[in-house]
């Protein structure tokens, strides 16, 4: 069974699950979502979990409930309550129920704790990401500065879908120049699966200029392994108008 409550903040979807959770449930909570979401834009879950049962594949299920959203953008925080020991591990594995989601467990008895949480502003909430000049109609840069957070992909997002109205063709591509300034949490590979999976124009990508201080010509050498069929070069940092001229 799976209920519904109200609370103070019109941003948090509450939901309380006692029993069998499946398919029809998950859209019973993405429909619910869904609503709350077009009035309020960036919301917050809070999962009620007494009791869990039918769910063989725990992730899949979630994974699933991420996909089908396609809203996974708009959910700043998840706060999951509940008893049982083996789905408070689980969810305290970054990324188990969706990637990038900041998410945080609670006992049953914890709810004003949980709620607390849930209304602190998020770490997302300073953006790492600002924008570099680009000549070119099809050409965007971004600097980065630190660990990148939901509030860095919706710029990035927002900055794209600039620039491609711009062009006013849906077949055009975009090139990108990214430089890197802080190294702090930053591997190409991992951010390249982060761009893939939050970049919703990932794929009219063509070129990409990647300026750093760091040496990355032997990963950008092969990246066919991390972008295959996608134009990558490397420049360091003291190159910045070659990598631009390049991406013309």
């Amino acid at each position: 069974m799976i209920t519904f409550a109200t609370t103070t903040q019109p941003d948090i979807v509450s939901y309380t699950i006692d029993g069998t959770f499946d398919g029809r449930k998950v859209n019973e909570v993405v429909s619910r979502i869904k609503e709350t979401a077009d009035r309020q834009g960036k919301i917050r879950l809070l999962g009620v979990i007494k009791s869990l049962d039918g769910i063989t594949n725990l992730a899949g299920v979630f994974k699933n409930f991420g996909h089908q959203l396609g809203l996974i953008r708009q959910v700043e925080k998840y706060a999951i309550m509940t008893d049982k020991k083996w789905l408070s591990t689980l969810a305290n594995i970054e990324g188990f129920f969706v990637p990038n989601m900041d998410v945080k467990t609670f006992s049953l008895d914890q709810r004003e704790r949980a709620m607390q949480w849930l209304s602190k502003p998020t770490a997302d909430a300073t953006r790492n990401v600002t924008s570099l000049d680009v000549a070119g109609e099809h050409a965007l840069g971004i600097r980065i500065a630190g660990t990148l957070g939901r509030a860095d992909y919706d710029f990035i997002n927002q900055r794209i879908d600039t620039q491609l109205m711009q062009g006013g063709d849906d077949e055009d591509e975009l090139r990108l120049l990214i430089q890197v300034a802080d190294f702090d949490g930053f591997t190409l590979r991992g951010f390249w699966e982060d761009i893939k999976s939050e970049v919703k124009y990932y794929s009219r990508i063509e070129k990409v200029a990647l300026v750093t201080e760091k040496d990355l010509s032997t990963v950008v050498n092969v990246a066919d392994f991390i972008t295959p069929g996608l134009e990558m070069k490397y420049f360091p940092g003291s190159q910045l108008e070659a990598a631009k001229t390049w991406l013309r």
